[in-house]
């Protein structure tokens, strides 16, 4: 007798960010990430997302994700208070659902000044195919995000 299981659960999606100090302007302006501006995530709604949060700063470092509902990881938000900073040259792995939500929404440094230096950028969650949108689909998508420059 041939016995099989089979278990469908929601796909996850697997991300690296590397924030590190580098030099990414003409005017020599030190900027916080390997990638400037920092990679922005897509990810469709009901997935499970990992992101691996690798810190190459010289200093702590802690990643918030405004709006986003964090289903099996709520205490992940990266508030200060709710989590601890990554220490320097260490990483974190955040493992969290968005789960029934689509829009476009962000994720950014919380601590210091390093939202700054460009440490921000795009996260948008979209719809499953099966479920329709009440609206044609858009041709495609652009992040608009703005930085300030901090005189000190």
């Amino acid at each position: 007798m041939l016995c099989g299981f089979c278990s469908a659960g929601d796909p996850f999606a697997h991300f690296d960010l590397e924030f590190s100090y580098v030099t990414a302007s003409r005017l020599g302006v030190s900027k916080v990430n390997r990638n400037f501006p920092a990679p922005t995530l897509n990810v469709t709604t009901n997935y499970n997302v990992v992101i691996n949060v690798k810190n190459n700063l010289d200093e702590s470092l802690l990643v918030t994700w405004p709006g986003i509902e964090m289903r099996r990881g709520s205490w992940q938000d990266g508030v200060l208070g709710t989590n601890c900073p990554i220490p320097a040259h260490w990483n974190w792995t955040n493992q969290f659902q968005v789960k029934d939500q689509i829009g476009s929404y962000y994720y950014v440094p919380s601590i210091n000044f390093q939202w700054a230096a460009g440490g921000f950028r795009g996260f948008i969650i979209t719809n499953r195919k099966v479920i329709l949108l009440p609206f044609n689909t858009p041709d495609g998508d652009i992040v608009i995000t703005h930085w300030r420059l901090v005189y000190s």
